[in-house]
C-alpha cells in the first residue's frame, strides 16, 4: 500500500494535458502544502483563546505565515526539558494525570523518558510558544493524512489520544474469542532513530514544506531546562509529545502492522500507540502464540514484550493508567475502566 496517493494521472509526453499535470503536481507539492499548513496554524490559533493567553500575538502569526509561504529555512527553535519525581518534594499523582494531558492543550509532553535524560514523566517544548502551534499543527495534519483516514476513523477526532478509545471500543464485547496476544512495542522506540523513521516513512518525503520542517524536527537538539546543557538522545527520535507519537504511530503502521495483518488475513487486531492486542478464534485457520509473534518482531527489527490470555484466564494491561482486558471463560472480551485513583505508579 503506497503511503502518498498519486492524484494526477500522466499524460502524454509534450502535450498540453501533460503540462498542465505537471504544474497541478508541482503545485499540489508545494503551494497546496503550503496552503495546508498555514490553514491548520490559523485555525488553531482563532479556536482556542489559550494561545492568546501563552503570549502568541496576531503578529507573530502573520510572520509565521510569511516564513512558511519562503520555505521556512528558519526552523530551529531550542527544546527545553524538565524532570518531575514522585514522592517527598515531588509531584502528585493528580499533578502527574495533569501533567499527561498537557499535550491536548497544544503543548509538548512526553509520556515516554527521554533516552539518557532521567526520569519519567518529563516535559520538552520548544523555546517558544509560537513553536508549539506550529508543531500541534504539523501533527494535526499528519493525523488527518495517516491515520484517522487509513484507520477508518471520524474525522471529529482532534487529538491523538482520542484514538484510545476506539482501540477499547473495538474489543469490548467481542465474543467466540479464544486466545488473545498483548504486545507492548514501547522498548521498540529506542530502534527507531531519525534515520529508520525517515527511510521508512517515504511517504513524508512528498509534502514539501511540511517534508522540510518535519526533518529539521527531527535534528532538532534538546536542552535541560535548569542547567542549559543539551541532552543526548542517540538511537531514537526526539519525544517531545503529540508530534513524535504520531510520527512514531505511523512508522508502527509501516513496520508492525503491515507484517501482522499480511500475516494473519482476517485477525482481529488492533493498536494503540505501543500496545498490540490481536486475537484468535476457534475458526481462524492460522496458530497465534508469542513465538509466531516473536518472529515477527525479528523480522521487522523490533522487540517487545508479549502477553498471553486464554479463555477464562483474567485480566490484561491495553494501557497500565487506563483500564484492563478480560477473557471470560465463553471467549467474551470486556474493558472495564479503571479511576484514576486506582493506578498505582509508585509500582511501575
Amino acid at each position: 500500500m503506497n503511503c502518498y496517493r498519486h492524484i494526477f494521472s500522466l499524460s502524454r509526453i509534450g502535450s498540453r494535458s501533460n503540462h498542465n499535470a505537471t504544474f497541478l503536481r508541482r503545485f499540489h507539492n508545494g503551494g497546496f502544502r503550503k496552503l495546508q499548513l498555514i490553514n491548520e496554524v490559523r485555525r488553531l490559533y482563532n479556536s482556542n483563546d489559550m494561545w492568546r493567553d501563552r503570549g502568541i500575538l496576531p503578529e507573530e502569526i502573520d510572520a509565521m505565515v510569511s516564513h512558511i509561504q519562503e520555505g521556512y529555512s528558519s526552523f530551529h527553535p531550542k527544546l527545553v526539558y524538565k524532570t518531575y519525581k514522585y514522592g517527598r518534594g515531588g509531584m502528585t499523582l493528580q499533578e502527574h494525570f495533569s501533567l499527561e494531558r498537557q499535550d491536548e492543550l497544544g503543548y509538548c509532553c512526553a509520556r515516554r523518558p527521554l533516552i539518557n535524560a532521567g526520569d519519567w514523566p518529563c516535559m520538552a517544548a520548544p523555546s517558544l510558544p509560537i513553536d508549539v502551534l506550529l508543531l500541534k499543527a504539523l501533527a494535526n495534519i499528519l493525523m488527518q493524512e495517516f491515520i484517522w483516514r487509513r484507520n477508518n476513523l471520524p474525522s471529529r477526532l482532534f487529538y491523538y489520544n482520542e484514538m484510545l478509545d476506539y482501540h477499547q471500543r473495538f474489543w469490548d464485547g467481542q465474543s467466540g474469542v479464544e486466545k488473545i496476544v498483548c504486545v507492548d512495542l514501547s522498548h521498540s522506540i529506542r530502534y527507531v532513530s531519525t534515520p529508520r523513521l525517515w527511510n521508512t516513512l517515504k511517504c513524508l518525503h512528498n509534502l514539501g514544506v511540511i517534508s522540510h520542517i518535519l526533518k529539521e524536527f527531527l535534528s532538532l537538539p534538546i536542552y535541560n531546562a535548569d542547567t542549559n546543557l543539551q541532552i543526548h538522545h542517540y538511537n531514537c527520535i526526539p519525544l517531545i509529545g503529540e508530534l513524535s507519537d504520531v510520527l512514531l504511530h505511523i512508522f508502527f503502521q509501516h513496520q508492525f502492522d503491515r507484517e501482522v495483518l499480511g500475516r494473519y488475513e482476517g485477525v482481529l487486531y488492533t493498536r494503540w500507540d505501543t500496545n498490540v492486542l490481536l486475537a484468535s478464534t476457534r475458526y481462524d485457520p492460522y496458530h497465534l502464540d508469542r513465538p509466531q509473534i516473536l518472529d515477527i518482531l525479528r523480522h521487522v527489527n523490533l522487540c517487545g514484550s508479549i502477553s498471553v490470555i486464554e479463555r477464562g484466564g483474567g485480566g490484561m494491561v491495553v494501557k497500565p493508567e487506563k483500564s484492563q482486558i478480560f477473557l471470560s471463560v465463553d471467549g467474551d472480551v470486556s474493558i472495564p475502566q479503571l479511576s484514576e485513583g486506582e493506578t498505582d505508579y509508585e509500582s511501575e
